[in-house]
């Protein structure tokens, strides 16, 4: 009887061994455009949990697209007023961007600009919403253009993206359902 139980307590900690590893390796996804993109980071901040999503091969150092979610948890403030914000101190650093904010159906608002960076410009398109728990949540796209040496072509390249597909962009992603937020540290 004894090597049973020695045996039967092999067996569960070998199982809850194989449970724990095999959790660990399955990618947690989202689908956006018809693109999976996969978890490659998630960090829990001042505002909640912060989670970035890459498509294959790409990564924060070379992505052109990127999506992010944002649970800010530690706010009582509305999804629109989390919008504000950020667009308040995007125009303090950016007096001349490009951008539109405005509000969605169920409570959300969508917010676009055009940053431009040291390698390249960027369109962010964001989403407010608000999670489960009535917290705010953002989703986030980032598309990037690299310069390669000649600025007027990448904001040419940016220009053609957002005529040909913003316009698709944006209800997609304001009525994809809210992705569950990775409370969990990845690196």
């Amino acid at each position: 009887m004894k090597k049973f139980l020695i045996f039967l307590l092999v067996v569960i900690c070998c199982a809850a061994a194989v449970f724990f590893v095999t959790r660990k390796q399955t990618p947690v996804t989202l689908s956006f455009d018809g693109q999976q993109y996969t978890l490659q980071y998630s960090v829990n901040n001042e505002d909640g949990w912060f989670n970035q999503y890459f498509l294959p091969e790409q990564d924060a150092s070379n992505y052109r697209y990127m999506l992010t979610v944002r649970a800010y948890d530690n706010t009582d403030q509305e999804p629109q007023q989390i919008g504000s914000n950020i667009l308040e101190k995007l125009l303090e650093n950016y007096s001349d961007a490009k951008y539109s904010f405005f509000p969605w159906q169920n409570d959300s608002f969508c917010l676009y600009f055009i940053l431009p960076t040291d390698d390249a410009f960027e369109l962010h398109l964001l989403r407010f919403s608000k999670q489960m728990n009535g917290k705010p949540l953002e989703i986030q796209l980032v598309y990037r253009v690299f310069f390669d040496g000649d600025q007027q072509q990448a904001w040419q390249q940016m220009s053609e993206t957002m005529d040909k597909d913003l316009s698709r962009w944006i209800p997609l992603m304001m009525t994809m359902p809210l992705p569950e937020v990775v409370r969990q540290a990845r690196n």
